[in-house]
């Protein structure tokens, strides 16, 4: 939205089709930490996922890409990581203890965000709608969140967390690529609309799927 209020559709559409090829590396971000988060420390699990996805969204960068190509980036990134956290995903973590929440947990994430967020809008001028859109999807939510939650659920519950999250992800993607195909047919409003609800029929169909299993 707000790079929509400062550069406009044409801005937006190009970023968002950036933001969609590198929701892949978020992708890559959440397999290789889910993988890792059981068997090596935290800060190193944490960083070497993060340096993956750097490395990646800079290859990402270099690429001009279409939405049939993102959209199959993003399936390809996407089907692998699955295939490879089926197993977590399908394993509770037995003795991982509850998670004790501070009070400022929430306040720390949503301020890291919100810098965040305006630190890339402030540069977007300079780094042009393709950078900018990488930039944008950089997972400071997610690391945020890993950070605060790691020492208290301990490595299985995190790997699990990142395994559940990999679903999610996936459907912020197909935000992403509606927001870039309908922005300029459809004016911005329409499309942030549109945009809103797929990710929220998305968000609800998981939940619907999580709470059919359980039931199973």
């Amino acid at each position: 939205m707000f790079l929509a209020m400062r550069h406009g559709a044409d801005f937006l559409a190009a970023s968002a089709l950036s933001s969609f090829a590198a929701n892949a590396a978020t992708g890559l971000f959440l397999i290789i930490y889910g993988v890792l988060a059981r068997s090596t420390s935290a800060w190193r699990g944490l960083g070497t996922a993060v340096l993956a996805w750097m490395v990646t969204s800079i290859a990402i960068q270099r690429v001009t890409w279409t939405p049939f190509m993102a959209l199959l980036l993003n399936l390809a990134v996407y089907g692998i990581g699955f295939a490879v956290l089926d197993a977590v995903r399908n394993t509770e973590p037995e003795s991982a203890p509850p998670a004790r929440w501070r009070w400022f947990d929430l306040p720390v994430r949503a301020a890291a965000v919100a810098a965040f967020v305006s630190f890339v809008v402030a540069i977007s001028p300079i780094l042009g709608p393709g950078v900018t859109g990488i930039m944008a999807v950089f997972p400071i939510s997610l690391i945020s969140l890993i950070v605060i939650v790691r020492p208290r659920i301990g490595g299985r519950a995190s790997s699990l967390l990142a395994a559940n999250a990999l679903r999610s992800m996936l459907g912020f993607g197909m935000m992403l690529l509606a927001l870039h195909l309908l922005i300029r047919p459809w004016g911005t409003v329409t499309a942030f609309v549109v945009a809103l609800l797929v990710s929220a029929f998305w968000s609800a169909a998981l939940l619907l799927q999580r709470r059919r299993q359980r039931l199973g």
